[in-house]
């Protein structure tokens, strides 16, 4: 009698399972995501934290073909978005300057053509500093010096090749500091905004070429090869010729590694994993520091190397 009592009680719960799987099945499929939003356009797009971590801004398309610009200020009790670039402007890029100043590419009605703004938060102004041109803009220098100056690279010359301006964001002035020989995919500042390293590339094989300041030439230091890697980060803090830097020269993995370029010498191993390649590191601009070693296991993982950066991203998770 115990035996058929317990079989019962069995077959009672199963049968509660079953009837609750499929009770969720239809659930499911009454909430079944369309198809079609995982290949619509993200409404917000571009985000990015202000220098001095005050402001965080979006690109916002919405319902119209216009993208604009949208600041928050995370020193109010509760942040608001808000416009901050004109609504008939198209927004194609932007990127921080200071704390209050941003550059913007503007995409033209042209459809080819682009023009550089400046919006400064405290003046709440919009400004053109640069005439329209079909060259596109990229940021280069890690910096903004007190002379309103910043270094970026434009394909104006060639539109197959990335020349170097030092540009003044007060008045538009835009003076040609390294020209492009054809072969430079990457040029990288020091933290004083002085452009003093690059990377080559013949489609084969990627050189490393550095200077000791923009008075000198380019000189080949180090090259890759099939078996030897070498991705420079960014300059290290006090120390004018020395670079952060995923290497895998004398080992078989990627380690994040410290780099003399004037004696070509590996100084220091900030990490490695014995089991896999560390993919990147968090690289600070503003400080000329590593906050963290990027690597992957069986989940992403970072290594802290600095306790502050540990902190803000323990409260992010």
């Amino acid at each position: 009698m115990a035996s058929k009592v317990q079989y019962s009680s069995r077959y009672f719960i199963f049968s509660v399972l079953i009837a609750l799987s499929l009770l969720s099945c239809d659930s499911n499929k009454r909430t079944r995501i369309p198809v079609a939003d995982f290949f619509s356009y993200a409404e917000k797009t571009s985000f990015r934290i202000s220098p001095e971590g005050r402001y965080v801004s979006y690109l916002y398309a919405g319902s119209e073909q216009n993208r604009s610009l949208f600041v928050m200020d995370m020193d109010e009790f509760e942040p608001e978005a808000r416009l901050v670039s004109e609504a008939k402007l198209d927004v194609h890029s932007y990127f921080w300057v200071s704390d209050s100043l941003l550059l913007m590419t503007v995409k033209l009605d042209s459809g080819d053509s682009f023009q550089i703004y400046t919006i400064d938060l405290v003046n709440e102004s919009i400004k053109p500093i640069l005439p329209p041109s079909k060259a596109r803009v990229r940021y280069v220098s890690p910096d903004y010096t007190d002379k309103g100056e910043v270094l970026i690279s434009m394909n104006e010359r060639d539109s197959m090749m990335f020349d170097v301006y030092r540009l003044n964001v007060l008045n538009g002035r835009k003076d040609l500091i390294a020209k492009n020989p054809g072969n430079i995919i990457r040029w990288v500042a020091d933290l004083n905004g002085q452009l003093r390293l690059a990377l080559a590339s013949d489609s084969v094989q990627e050189s490393i070429l550095y200077r000791a300041s923009e008075q000198d030439d380019f000189s080949v230091v180090m090259s890759n090869s099939f078996h030897t890697t070498v991705t420079p980060l960014g300059f290290v803090k006090d120390e004018t010729s020395h670079v952060y830097a995923l290497s895998n020269v004398n080992r078989d993995k990627m380690s994040l590694v410290e780099l003399d370029l004037e004696t070509q010498n590996e100084v220091n191993v900030l990490f490695s994993h014995t089991e896999v390649d560390v993919t990147t590191g968090g690289y600070a601009k503003n400080t000329g520091s590593m906050s963290y070693a990027y690597y992957l296991t069986w989940k992403r993982d970072r290594h802290f190397l600095d306790d502050s950066a540990r902190v803000i991203f323990e409260m992010i998770e």
